[in-house]
């Protein structure tokens, strides 16, 4: 078997986006010997044993009001503002990649909601964590968990650069006081750290990781087995395929495969959509699980290494489906043998994974 690709997230298109787009746009050209092929060993000799979504006590947030949310104790929030605006020191970069509508709603949600464990997906410099820590000051019983694939900021892996700026370096300049309700994982995927969640489930979850595909499609299936009944999901950027790069469209897409209640930033000063929008999942997820496989079949913008397609690849097995997951397997397969640029080799590859599992 060929030697492991490099990396996911930290060689993913939010982080190096030019670089990403070449690799893909210089297989049109290359034989198809010289294209990057997944085969058969990567699967080989994984057992993994399937368990029951444990059933997790629901929450009553679907009575309750989130209208004009951004101003729910908005006050609590300017506490931390003059901290969050501004560009992270030497660099060009803002300290949130949230607008202060996008952080208002953030907040409201929060302090209304009142939840117990919360999941944050992708963190960057933390802008985000400070929000979300500053917003469960007062909350006793109130933990944040923040996963990022990245141990160093992303923006100075993308610069090769070492400052010693790790993910999430902002918490310790803003909100030092709040690290004990904050528990940080970095290095690999999501399903790598789920078992760090307190098993009585996620009250809410933001997800705000690479907006290309495989993506976010990927981070909604590796936690919507431990969030809990009629929980919160948040995704940022659900516009970015307007604001940055047309085909950074996976959250919008994403979270309008979720069913349930809606609940909508309206006073930002655009008559198209905000950036950012939350849903709270309705009972039935069942009926969501079989959409959210088919969002992989949407074309790949990057590859995913074969560390962590494993990885995933066992996390689903556990929770899902031998059906679903061989979606998943499938378009693996396809995509990281090069999609419709090696077309007959990719789909015989894809096609005969079924056999491969029997073997």
């Amino acid at each position: 078997m060929l030697n492991k690709i490099k990396k996911i997230y930290t060689n993913s298109p939010k982080q190096n986006l030019e670089a990403i787009f070449n690799r893909f746009k210089n297989q049109k050209n290359k034989t198809d010997k010289e294209l990057f092929v997944w085969d058969r060993d990567l699967t080989r000799d994984i057992a993994v044993t399937p368990e029951k979504w444990k059933n997790k006590q629901g929450s009553n947030y679907l009575n309750v009001d989130f209208s004009d949310i951004e101003y729910y104790d908005e006050d609590i929030l300017k506490d931390i503002e003059d901290s969050l605006t501004g560009n992270i020191e030497n660099t060009n970069h803002r300290k949130s990649e949230m607008s202060y509508k996008d952080r208002a709603f953030l907040n409201g949600i929060i302090r209304k909601a009142k939840p117990t464990t919360i999941v944050e997906i992708g963190i960057s410099a933390g802008g985000s964590t400070c929000v979300i820590l500053n917003a469960i000051r007062d909350m006793e019983n109130t933990k944040l968990y923040s996963l990022d694939y990245n141990t160093v900021w992303y923006r100075d892996v993308q610069l090769e650069v070492n400052k010693g700026r790790k993910s999430g370096f902002l918490v310790n300049q803003i909100v030092p006081n709040l690290v004990s309700k904050w528990e940080l994982y970095t290095g690999g995927v999501p399903s790598k750290h789920l078992d760090k969640i307190p098993q009585d489930g996620v009250d809410i979850c933001l997800i705000d990781t690479a907006h290309f595909n495989p993506g976010e499609h990927l981070n909604i299936l590796e936690i919507l087995p431990y969030l809990k009944k009629n929980a919160i999901v948040i995704f940022h950027d659900t516009v970015y395929h307007t604001r940055n790069n047309s085909k950074g469209s996976t959250n919008c897409v994403s979270i309008n495969t979720l069913n349930g209640k809606r609940i909508i930033l309206k006073s930002e000063n655009t008559k198209g959509l905000a950036n950012i929008g939350a849903i709270i999942l309705n009972d039935n997820t069942e009926n969501m699980v079989f959409p959210l496989f088919t969002n992989l079949s949407l074309p790949w913008a990057y590859k995913i290494s074969d560390d962590d397609f494993i990885e995933m690849f066992k996390h689903f097995l556990k929770f899902y489906s031998q059906e679903l997951v061989q979606i998943y397997i499938y378009y693996c397969f396809f995509y990281m043998n090069g999609g419709l640029h090696n077309k007959v080799k990719a789909t015989r590859l894809a096609e005969h994974f079924a056999d491969l599992r029997k073997e």
